[in-house]
């Protein structure tokens, strides 16, 4: 099979990739997201202005509520709720730049409210009850997120990768990794992976590709620790697994919740580019397997 990295051969220079990917290839996104209010966008095709790489930083923010605990004849302060929310600041003015940017303070302003609903009332009831000896493992409650930026070129598509860590309460926290992945001319953000493949890999091809990076893994645990780790214990299994998980054909509005942003984009420093297929807690595998993360290259 052809991979992507050959299509683009003749077009690369350095570290960039030339326009040799379909200028549409974000056309089956269009319809699923309203432009925000901030970004004026008089057109859906490819801005040939938009020629350079994103300049990002980062900034964080953070968010803390504290409660009065009595103890004894005195009263002393608790952290109940402590979070951080690390998200990246793009110094381009161009539209598609803003619109990338604006997707990023959106999702700031949707951590923000979901940490104030978290409660630190219930936190403090949690904490009472539970035996004095014990309360010095109690931890606060937090929704934790952090991007990082793994791939950037300035005419083919930037990508980041999201990773949240939330506990409220209970045995342990939970773990998330998801993907953000934007068209470099628009701005416009692709939801599933076979969005930025259209036209190059069937969608059979395509998830015979994703069941090859889960099996590596498969293999490696299997070498490492003499199991899995996987809910598969079969290489049968897991590719009936990993096809059910990552059904491509199913309509847009009833993919499983956890194949939408799946996948990041990144650059390797070979020079060639992979597609991270992402499996969360109890996608494919138990809680204690943590987050897989398969890589498909392109």
């Amino acid at each position: 099979m052809k991979r992507l990295s050959m299509v683009f051969a003749a077009a690369c220079m350095a570290t960039t990739l030339a326009t040799a990917v379909p200028m549409n290839v974000f056309a089956a996104e269009a319809t699923q997201e309203a432009k925000p209010e901030e970004v004026k966008e008089s057109s859906q095709t490819e801005d040939t202005s938009a020629t350079q790489k994103l300049s990002v930083t980062y900034k964080t923010k953070k968010y803390v509520k504290k409660v009065n605990i009595k103890m004894g004849n005195k009263t002393v302060k608790k952290t109940a709720v402590k979070s951080t929310f690390l998200y990246p600041v793009i110094a381009n003015t161009d539209p598609a730049a803003k619109k990338i940017q604006a997707y990023f303070q959106k999702e700031y302003k949707n951590w923000k409210k979901a940490n104030q609903e978290l409660s630190a009332k219930d936190w403090k009831v949690q904490y009472l009850s539970t035996k004095k000896s014990e309360r010095k493992y109690c931890g606060y409650y937090t929704d934790t997120v952090s991007y990082d930026l793994t791939y950037n070129t300035d005419e083919f598509m930037v990508s980041f990768r999201k990773e949240e860590y939330t506990f409220t309460g209970g045995a342990h926290g939970s773990n998330i990794v998801t993907g953000a992945t934007f068209s470099r001319g628009v701005g416009r953000k692709a939801d599933y992976p076979i969005s930025c493949l259209e036209g190059y890999y069937t969608e059979d091809d395509f998830k015979q590709m994703i069941y090859k990076g889960f099996a590596k893994i498969f293999d490696e645990n299997k070498k490492a620790y003499g199991t899995s780790g996987f809910f598969a214990q079969t290489k049968k299994e897991l590719k009936k697994d990993v096809y059910k998980e990552y059904d491509l054909k199913i309509g847009k509005d009833k993919k499983p919740f956890a194949f939408k942003d799946c996948f990041y984009i990144r650059g390797n420093k070979d020079g060639s580019v992979s597609m991270i297929i992402i499996a969360n807690q109890y996608d494919l595998a138990p809680y204690a397997a943590g987050v897989l993360e398969a890589e498909v290259l392109l």
